[in-house]
């Protein structure tokens, strides 16, 4: 299987059957079978542990009780990672508000209730110096979810039952994303050489051998199992400053149209969708600052004098100041905001399953198509305002933001093009209408 492995790696590399024909001596049917089964061949060896001698394997001949086999191999997988609370990986509950807010208050009597309904897992990297951020990776259980419909989004989305991390998508993270995000920053840096990724080893991580195998300059290594939850780079205060950000992005959202009248504040509340969840998001992952990120290797690689143990609590200080604004925050106390702020902090990314669950979990479907109750915040038909309307509104934005002291050179030249863009969309839908 590992030489099955290499074929398939030198065949994306671009190196012709026929080459590959001498170097491991066999026909040349063999090469074109492992080429057109790369996918199934690829699957099979993520299930495999590198500790297990699994590679060696000539054949993937299944056993005969297949479930079996499946629900035993998870179970190995999920104790060999037990005792690490945090990796790679963090679930965020995107959309919950404080426990005393009025707006959770009335949610926890709706019958039906549950917190981790809108529960996602994000992917949170970055190189060691925090001069680079690769784009996240945002998990969630719909599969199509409405509101990204004819929209473009700010980072990878991906889609699993419940949400979490498993193999298939962390390969395709790192084969797709990770990968190509590191190649151009390299030469962008002016620096070759090889790239080594640090995971903690999680059971929802393929094997080294499996990601080694994509990519000869791109190395992959685990944490020791025992020290990972002290000295995981990501977890040294990058993760809760994401999810502290995130949360002032989510106050400052709600502060838009904040009203007094519970029914109006709950019907806005509702329409945040998935789609402002990536935004906002992708504005927080902004703001954690470099120092944060190169601070967080510290424990690892005692690069940066560590004078400042923790991060500046301006944020904190920001969030009381917008909850105290809103009506329907009224009761909240500040040890009840600093509970909210913590609240999904051991969320692993990763299901801990019972024995149970990991058994009907092999006959449950995969994927859910829809989200339940999301609203479509789609105000004008599914392709959005008009073309003409963007153009008004883009034109009064420039004019506006062009008389304000903040404006630079750089943001107005953005705000024109986009001007001009949909003037210029405009214009050809017109002529094709006019035409026919």
């Amino acid at each position: 299987m590992k030489e099955k492995v290499d074929i398939i790696a030198r065949l994306k590399k671009g190196e012709t059957g026929r080459a590959l024909v001498e170097k491991y001596g066999v026909g040349t049917s063999t090469i074109s079978d492992i080429k057109k089964n790369a996918d199934s061949i690829t699957r099979y060896v993520n299930n495999l542990d590198d500790a297990n001698g699994s590679l060696t394997r000539k054949t993937m001949k299944k056993p005969k009780t297949e479930l079996l086999e499946d629900a035993v191999f998870t179970w190995f997988m999920q104790n060999r990672a037990s005792g690490l609370p945090i990796s790679d990986e963090t679930g965020l509950n995107w959309k919950a508000l404080s426990s005393k807010s009025l707006v959770s208050q009335r949610e926890a009597t709706a019958p039906g209730y549950k917190l981790s309904k809108d529960r996602v897992t994000v992917m949170v990297c970055a190189n060691a110096t925090g001069t680079h951020k690769i784009p996240l990776l945002l998990i969630g259980k719909s599969k199509n979810p409405r509101c990204f419909k004819n929209v473009k989004i700010p980072l990878t989305y991906k889609s699993q039952k419940n949400a979490w991390m498993n193999a298939d998508l962390f390969v395709e993270w790192f084969q797709h994303t990770f990968v190509p995000e590191v190649k151009p920053f390299q030469q962008n840096i002016g620096k070759e050489g090889k790239v080594l990724l640090l995971l903690s080893n999680a059971p929802s991580h393929p094997s080294t051998e499996t990601l080694n195998a994509i990519n000869d300059k791109f190395e992959v290594k685990f944490f020791p199992s025992n020290v990972t939850s002290l000295i995981q780079p990501m977890d040294q205060n990058v993760i809760e400053t994401l999810k502290r950000l995130y949360r002032k992005e989510l106050m400052r959202r709600l502060l838009i149209d904040d009203q007094n009248d519970e029914e109006s504040f709950l019907s806005f509340y509702k329409k945040i969708n998935l789609k402002d969840c990536c935004y906002m998001l992708v504005g927080a992952w902004k703001c954690v600052q470099n120092c944060t990120l190169e601070r967080s290797w510290n424990k690892l690689l005692k690069q940066v004098e560590d004078t400042q143990n923790v991060e500046p609590n301006v944020e904190i200080a920001e969030i009381q100041e917008c909850i105290s604004q809103v009506h329907v925050f009224s009761d909240c106390d500040e040890e009840n905001i600093s509970e909210w702020l913590l609240m999904d902090t051991n969320d692993p990314g990763y299901q801990i399953l019972s024995d149970d669950k990991i058994v009907r979990n092999l006959f449950e479907e995969d994927e859910t198509e829809e989200e339940e109750n999301e609203t479509d915040d789609l105000t004008e038909g599914e392709n959005g305002p008009s073309h003409s309307k963007a153009f008004d509104a883009l034109d009064l934005v420039f004019k506006w933001f062009e008389r304000q002291e903040e404006s630079n050179t750089t943001q107005l030249l953005q705000l024109r093009r986009l001007r001009d863009l949909a003037l210029n969309l405009d214009l050809i839908l017109t002529d094709h209408k006019s035409l026919s």
